[in-house]
């Protein structure tokens, strides 16, 4: 019985999570940074990488993922929609992160707290890539508990892939991997 309730009370935050991120998903219109993302994303590859090398290499993994995510649509719930994916995604992770640290409880409780965030659901409403690097820092610090636990070559290559990415994501994301450099033992 208690492997069920496991199971069944995150997904039932994660699913909360979905409708609140979902609701009004397209009712505005884009504004200026999201613009910015959708005029960078259907750029040719040639020029995309133009300007991710020279003018903006920040959020870089994000413009390459919604340019492939624009083949389903360009419209204002088809573009955010992406970062909401993120978003869900997200929240396993640090899930996860968080029990692994402290407990399920305290999982549940990081989980729950960070899904009905006002804050999260905003930042995953919108077409940039904040979700995404939320993920993405998710994974690394999730693949850095699993190397530290149990170092071997596909952990510690994992947290390397996965933190290079949470950087191409967002530049903050070099704040969580300071925090993981400052906490080995």
């Amino acid at each position: 019985m208690k492997t069920r309730w496991n199971l069944i009370l995150p997904t039932g935050i994660i699913s909360l999570s979905a409708i609140l991120s979902f609701l009004f998903l397209g009712e505005k219109s884009f504004w200026g940074d999201e613009i910015l993302s959708i005029l960078f994303a259907r750029e040719s590859w040639s020029g995309m990488y133009l300007i991710l090398s020279r003018w903006e290499a920040n959020m870089s993994f994000y413009y390459v993922l919604l340019k492939l995510w624009l083949t389903f649509g360009e419209s204002e719930f088809a573009v955010r929609s992406l970062s909401v994916v993120f978003a869900l995604l997200s929240l396993p992770a640090h899930y996860f992160v968080a029990t692994r640290l402290f407990g399920r409880d305290a999982g549940l409780i990081s989980c729950f707290l960070l899904g009905l965030n006002a804050f999260f659901v905003q930042y995953a409403q919108e077409a940039r890539g904040y979700s995404l690097l939320l993920l993405m820092t998710g994974i690394s610090s999730l693949c850095f508990l699993r190397a530290l636990e149990r170092p071997g070559r596909y952990r510690i290559a994992g947290y390397a892939i996965s933190s290079a990415l949470a950087v191409y994501s967002h530049l903050f994301a070099l704040f969580v991997l300071a925090a993981h450099a400052v906490s080995l033992p």
